[in-house]
């Protein structure tokens, strides 16, 4: 009994010894922590006070919190709120708008392209167009994201937008306003047509919601067509839903196939995304094309059907996003 008595004090002992050495460091660590925390929120302070302007707290912790996240690699990024919102609507693959393709051009918002069949390009909107202001309020040297936002509104809600458009003189002039209602916009992400040979050719513009069920579809014209061999077409295509490219590979791997796995630090977070059932294309021939703006789920697709050999990947080193 004694014995056991001793056993147990030598054990309390030795845990309570660890514990005197190891909180020190844990101490230190939190301590240290806090320094850096007091520095940043005395830094904040002093902007707020010092600053010639007045300044939007909100905003300064914002910008600070997409610091911190800048700085772990090229492609970690803090999304505000809003800034989520909006990568929401694109990678779903809808929304309510124009049908309008848009790009800032010297301080211009200029359209790219309508869409087919969307109202802008029913309305006559054309490449090269300006648009000169949303609702009376002047869009010009505005930042793309926003002047984008304020096109973008409810589905059926109405819209007006004033445009210039180059004359023959090569003189920008205003048109007429045109008062828009916005609709559902699902923008074309597959194109695809027969080429010599029975050969497809699917070219996939990104991986948003909708892909998966494009893709099938042209697939499935394409099979009706008599095809024969596949070229699949990833180039410029920057990625999107890893589901999408899970799915868009199950299209052509066998069954119990490797597609990709994801893993960090901790091992909970490993999971692998394997195929399962019986692909609906396992012996078409197959050629992918990829380039340097080929990124993300883009290689993901790539990377699985090259490792699985199920496909030749033809082109350029892609982005290394994967």
């Amino acid at each position: 009994m004694k014995s056991k008595k001793l056993s147990r004090y030598a054990v309390l002992a030795a845990v309570l010894f660890f514990m005197g050495t190891l909180f020190p460091y844990a101490y230190a660590a939190a301590d240290n922590s806090l320094k850096q925390l007091r520095t940043l929120v005395d830094v904040l302070e002093y902007v707020k006070e010092n600053y010639v302007e007045v300044t939007d707290t909100d905003k300064l912790v914002s910008g600070a919190i997409k610091g911190v996240v800048g700085e772990l690699d090229d492609f970690s990024q803090y999304l505000d709120p809003k800034d989520y919102k909006e990568l929401k609507n694109d990678t779903r693959g809808d929304f309510g708008g124009l049908g309008i393709r848009l790009q800032a051009v010297d301080g211009f918002i200029t359209v790219m392209t309508p869409m087919p069949g969307t109202p802008a390009f029913k309305a006559g909107v054309m490449p090269g167009d300006r648009i000169v202001a949303v609702d009376d309020k002047d869009v010009k040297n505005m930042p793309l994201d926003e002047a984008v936002e304020l096109m973008r509104g409810p589905v059926g809600s109405k819209v007006k937008i004033t445009i210039s458009r180059k004359d023959d003189k090569g003189e920008y002039k205003n048109l007429p306003d045109f008062k828009f209602k916005r609709e559902k916009i699902v923008p074309e992400v597959v194109y695809s047509r027969m080429l010599p040979g029975k050969v497809g050719y699917v070219y996939l513009v990104d991986f948003s919601g909708h892909s998966t069920e494009a893709i099938k579809k042209a697939l499935k014209n394409l099979q009706k067509q008599g095809m024969t061999s596949l070229v699949l077409d990833l180039r410029f295509n920057p990625g999107g839903l890893l589901t999408g490219a899970v799915d868009i590979a199950k299209l052509f791997l066998a069954p119990d196939e490797m597609i990709v796995y994801t893993q960090g630090r901790k091992p909970e977070y490993y999971q692998e995304f394997k195929t399962s059932a019986q692909p609906d294309y396992p012996d078409i021939p197959m050629a992918l094309l990829v380039n340097q703006g080929s990124a993300s789920a883009s290689e993901i697709v790539s990377g699985a059907l090259q490792d699985n050999g199920r496909a030749f990947i033809v082109g350029q080193r892609t982005f290394g996003k994967a």
